[in-house]
């Protein structure tokens, strides 16, 4: 079975875009495609949960993307990952190689499907290159403060801002999604791995009770409104793990649909303190 390239996907869409000449936010999707001369077609009476479709016709291709989720960024995505199907290698011939005249592509969770996977990390690079992330995490204050500047400046949903905040930045962060009190998902940044023994939150779990997300999103109207809190706490509330670091819980209402994005950000301990949080944990004996 094929295992999703995800450095490759995400390297096809940068290449395409300084071959082309897009270096500044935001990238526009229907430009690319008027460029690649595919046609993109708005549709408000999608099947539920799909979020767009990639359409062929002989060697014409057309692109058709969901309206119903009132989001821009959220179009703007979707439009994107159907680009990354035509332009990834491989894809077409994949998706089209039984003679379908249509792929159709689902929003709402995490693909297990590689090709869905390799879509998605090619869109997420395609909108949010590099370099403009880079630029932003350079001038901007690690946490929810660089994921809504992300989402704002490249014109993407805040949940895709959130995911491609974690995969660039360089510090030990999380960042989770969850609805009603249940974890959607949860990405963990390099930094944030390289701590032992945390326990990775899981799709389904209920969001631990000590957690300021816990009570947060007990408010609706904070929910619905969108609005922002911070709290300091133990990574173990979140994490596990056998050693007490201090975080930061920053959480955002995700507006109507009943989301909670919460950002976790570690304290890096300089070495006195690293030193001092091992000894605490070193085991001693009586004699």
């Amino acid at each position: 079975m094929k295992k999703a390239n995800l450095l490759a996907a995400e390297g096809r869409a940068e290449q395409w875009l300084k071959e082309n000449c897009f270096a500044s936010a935001p990238i526009d999707p229907l430009k690319i495609a008027e460029i690649l001369d595919i046609s993109v077609l708005a549709k408000d009476d999608s099947e539920p949960g799909v979020s767009g479709m990639l359409l062929r016709h002989g060697d014409t291709f057309g692109i058709v993307y969901a309206t119903h989720i009132d989001n821009l960024g959220f179009q703007r995505f979707s439009i994107a990952h159907e680009l990354g199907h035509y332009l990834l290698p491989g894809h077409p011939d994949h998706l089209f190689g039984k003679g379908n005249a249509q792929h159709i592509s689902h929003a709402g969770s995490i693909s297990i499907d590689p090709y869905e996977q390799e879509a998605d990390q090619f869109a997420s690079a395609l909108l949010m290159p590099t370099q403009i992330i880079k630029s932003i995490l350079r001038r901007t204050d690690e946490g929810m403060e660089s994921v809504i500047t992300i989402a704002h400046t490249c014109e993407v949903s805040i949940e895709a801002a959130a995911i491609r905040y974690i995969h660039k930045t360089e510090v030990p962060a999380a960042a989770v999604i969850s609805t009603n009190g249940r974890i959607d998902y949860a990405f963990l940044s390099k930094e944030m791995l390289e701590f032992s023994d945390l326990a990775w939150p899981r799709k389904g779990e209920s969001v631990p009770a000590s957690t300021l997300t816990h009570s947060f999103r007990k408010n609706q109207d904070a929910v619905r409104s969108s609005r922002r809190e911070t709290d300091e706490i133990e990574l173990q509330a979140w994490l596990g793990g056998r050693k007490s670091i201090a975080a930061t819980e920053e959480v955002l209402g995700l507006g109507r649909y009943g989301k909670v994005l919460t950002i976790v950000t570690a304290d890096i301990p300089d070495e006195n303190d690293e030193t001092e949080i091992e000894d605490s944990w070193r085991p001693r004996f009586k004699r």
